[in-house]
């Protein structure tokens, strides 16, 4: 391995691997070799590898050499090259080469890797930004597609519960064995009247709603693919989500009995939530309305964390309302008077219960203090301290959250596309042009994007990384000048360990200079006979004005 970690002139391979799956850089920032780490870096290491036991040389270096990460970000930077197109002195083109910066087509283990070592700032980079724009640009249209599946397939699981319920209903209201469970059935409701006369029967609605199940769940098999493990992809929320609604639909299904049960239109409730909540998950990757779900997911994680600690407390409260309120309905038993507790958290404080409670003859005085006392330490305790503790917390985190956003609206992005990408090209050959026929696929691969900076109409991405990127990389053209010019009239070591970099360097800017200079050249040329043209005309008009007066009459 060592002997692989040699000059780059002499075609060392900085990426070889040994038997256990290190490279170069892995080792060196296992030794914390910040200088040797940041040497692999500038000469092209893959800092995205990983060993055979899963350890990529990103996370050792994030702790162990960290002051590497200057290496990184300007080995991005290097990437973000200035040329001059025209002779026009504003006119200034900024080339992102994504394809050798990212080693394509591994761009997106290097934005997991920053991820997953807990170093999400990298992606603020305007070089990775960049990317980022360019390729959520590639990709939003398979993210609406699949937005639009998941929406048809919960509308139609939503009209089937409906006409579930209707049908049930009308079951119930004619049968009189059952004219006892129509409470919750109406005949004169015109909701249920329409569909039951709707064009699609129950069966029919069913069947429709089996293709979009089907559909569904071929594109979360194939998703899979999009994830880097098993785990990850049974953790997401959104695959919970789904493969729940898919399943509900086999079991709400008309085909075992050939009607619908009542408890089969109460597992279709479920479905529906599970459906429509996956909506807005979905809805919640875009860029626009992203903050907003993370918030709530970000509050919900609080509360759940907040009420494990406070559920004793809960507890104990409800096990003493049941025990004091024996025979209130809210307190009936220990199941409903958890509901009840949580409801009174929110402020209903359900006063009627103290109050009924005191009005009753068999009612002692000790028995009505000691209800009074345990509904005031209630009403302390868990309404006013504990739900003003959870808002405060939410407020904090809200506020985390709007100063990130933009790092976090980043992060969902690498990941969005990675998962789209990935599980978009291991699809079958007849699956990928289905896909093409309907225009969910991802655009064609942009390998080097172009921009002009100083272009006010040139914006395929946000001017703000415009500026960003084209403020490092004139920093970086001016450094590499300044250094230059020191070892012009330094010599000796410094001479020979850097003037091969920066004479190259100053051949490509004489030549960008030469080139500018000629097209310069060229451009007077072209408008010196322009108006040489231009004057020649302007000769022969004078000498019509002239031979036109002698035609006219003198007075």
């Amino acid at each position: 391995m060592s002997s692989a970690v040699v000059d780059e002139t002499c075609g060392a391979l900085v990426n070889v691997q040994d038997q256990h799956g290190f490279t170069p850089l892995h080792i060196a920032a296992l030794n914390e070799l910040s200088n040797c780490a940041s040497i692999l870096i500038s000469n092209g290491a893959d800092y995205s590898l990983k060993s055979n036991s899963g350890i990529s040389a990103f996370s050792l270096i994030a702790k162990k050499t960290p002051t590497a990460f200057e290496a990184i970000k300007d080995k991005l930077t290097e990437y973000i090259n200035l040329t001059c197109q025209s002779v026009a002195l504003n006119e200034v083109e900024m080339c992102f080469d994504f394809k050798n910066g990212f080693h394509h087509p591994n761009e997106y283990t290097i934005l997991n890797a920053f991820i997953d070592a807990g170093h999400k700032e990298m992606l603020l980079h305007p070089y990775i930004t960049a990317f980022l724009y360019v390729t959520w640009a590639r990709m939003r249209r398979c993210y609406y597609g699949m937005i639009y599946n998941s929406l048809v397939f919960s509308l139609i699981l939503l009209f089937y519960v409906l006409t579930s319920l209707a049908y049930d209903c009308d079951r119930k209201i004619h049968d009189p064995r059952l004219a006892n469970t129509t409470v919750h059935c109406s005949n004169r409701s015109y909701l249920n009247a329409f569909l039951r006369s709707g064009p699609l029967s129950l069966q029919t609605q069913w069947y429709i709603l089996l293709y979009f199940t089907l559909s569904l769940a071929y594109r979360k098999v194939y998703g899979f693919h999009g994830y880097p493990s098993l785990k990850q992809y049974c953790t997401n929320w959104g695959n919970v989500l789904e493969w729940t609604g898919i399943i509900y639909v086999f079991i709400i299904s008309f085909v075992y009995t050939g009607r619908v049960e009542s408890w089969q239109v109460h597992a279709g409730a479920f479905a529906v939530m599970c459906s429509w909540t996956n909506i807005m998950y979905l809805l919640g990757q875009l860029p626009v309305f992203g903050p907003y779900v993370e918030m709530f997911q970000k509050v919900q994680s609080e509360f759940q964390k907040l009420l494990l600690v406070f559920f004793p407390f809960l507890v104990g409260f409800t096990i003493g309302f049941c025990i004091i309120f024996p025979n209130s309905a809210a307190f009936h038993n220990p199941f409903t008077g958890i509901i009840s507790a949580l409801v009174m958290m929110t402020g209903d404080m359900n006063y009627d219960l103290l109050l009924e409670y005191s009005s009753r003859d068999n009612s002692s005085d000790f028995a009505m203090i000691s209800s009074q006392i345990a509904y005031t330490f209630f009403l302390l305790f868990i309404t006013i301290i504990l739900m003003n503790l959870l808002v405060g917390i939410a407020v904090h985190d809200i506020q985390g959250l709007q100063k990130n956003a933009d790092l976090s609206r980043l992060v969902r992005q690498a990941k969005m596309c990675s998962y789209i990408e990935m599980s978009h090209y291991k699809r079958g050959r007849f699956a990928r042009s289905i896909m093409a026929l309907l225009r969910v696929v991802p655009k064609p691969y942009v390998p080097v994007l172009r921009v002009k900076p100083l272009d006010p109409m040139d914006t395929p991405i946000p001017k703000e990384v415009i500026q960003a990127a084209y403020d490092l990389a004139k920093k970086r053209d001016t450094e590499k000048i300044n250094i230059f010019s020191r070892t012009e009239s330094a010599g000796g070591p410094w001479r020979r360990a850097v003037s091969g970099s920066l004479k190259q360097h100053r051949l490509e800017q004489s030549r960008h200079k030469d080139a500018c200079f000629n097209a310069l050249l060229i451009k007077v040329d072209q408008q010196t006979d322009q108006i040489g043209s231009l004057l020649q005309e302007l000769a022969e008009v004078k000498q019509l004005i002239k031979s036109s007066h002698s035609f006219l009459p003198a007075h």
